[in-house]
């Protein structure tokens, strides 16, 4: 741009008779032909002068404006973060948790070709998404070696079973108290709104049939749920040490 500006006052001075570095006329011979010829002489410099001036200014203008044949932002990239659509998040479910409490229960009363181990375990759910939604699926898994047993839910826990437990800590205490299985998450799934950052605390059920005599306190357990908008999620407990708070009462 500046060889440009320089170029065409350089012309424009030589065409009107002066000199960037003179304040004083040059002196030049008319050429022959008259008067007129020079005069037709002058007035062409000053347009090639002028035509300079032109370029130099279309250049400096098209660097401005990006139109130069380089590469240039959008109007859209150019918006703060927030602000374009590309990068507003779609409606999301995330949900985590913690299993808080895990009881067994064996049942060796009845007969069978089969053993019957019941879980139940109290857990809490946040949804960490941005969409609210509902449970429409809960699974267990229980991992021990290689081997893997898938628990059914119980959709309904009777109002029988208690969880027993010590009123205080201590060898010394014998007093117990025994409290209800409640609430019981699953049961009406249509009114369990799990919303962003609404922490969830409730009670879980499971029931194993396996044809051998086993234990699994010390497992993995591998929680499953499903949203209603078809997201799937799990929750982890890695196998670790159990301290016993309390006892699963079933009658």
């Amino acid at each position: 741009m500046a060889l440009a500006l320089v170029v065409g006052a350089l012309g424009l001075s030589h065409a009107i008779g002066y000199w960037p570095y003179s304040l004083t006329p040059a002196t030049r011979l008319p050429p022959q032909g008259g008067a007129q010829q020079s005069m037709n002489q002058d007035i062409w410099r000053t347009v090639y002068a002028a035509s300079l001036l032109g370029v130099g200014l279309l250049y400096y203008l098209g660097r401005r404006t990006g139109v130069t044949g380089k590469k240039t932002q959008s109007p859209e990239s150019l918006l703060p973060l927030a602000a374009t659509p590309s990068s507003v998040s779609p409606l999301s479910v995330d949900l985590r948790g913690e299993i808080l409490e895990l009881y067994f229960h064996k049942d060796n009363d009845i007969p069978s070709f089969q053993e019957h181990i019941t879980v139940v375990m109290k857990v809490q759910l946040v949804n960490h998404g941005t969409a609210e939604a509902t449970v429409t699926r809960c699974g267990l898994h229980v991992c021990i070696g290689q081997e893997r047993l898938a628990g059914s839910l119980v959709n309904h826990v009777p109002d029988s079973w208690r969880i027993k437990k010590r009123k205080a800590a201590g060898v010394l205490n014998l007093d117990y108290v025994e409290t209800q299985i409640e609430p019981c998450l699953g049961e009406a799934p249509e009114h369990e709104i799990y919303r962003k950052g609404v922490p969830r605390v409730g009670w879980l059920a499971f029931e194993f049939h396996v044809l051998e005599n086993i234990e699994f306190p010390n497992a993995k357990f591998t929680l499953s749920f499903r949203d209603s908008l078809g997201g799937d999620h799990c929750v982890e407990r890695p196998p670790m040490l159990y301290r016993k708070v309390g006892t699963l009462l079933i009658d």
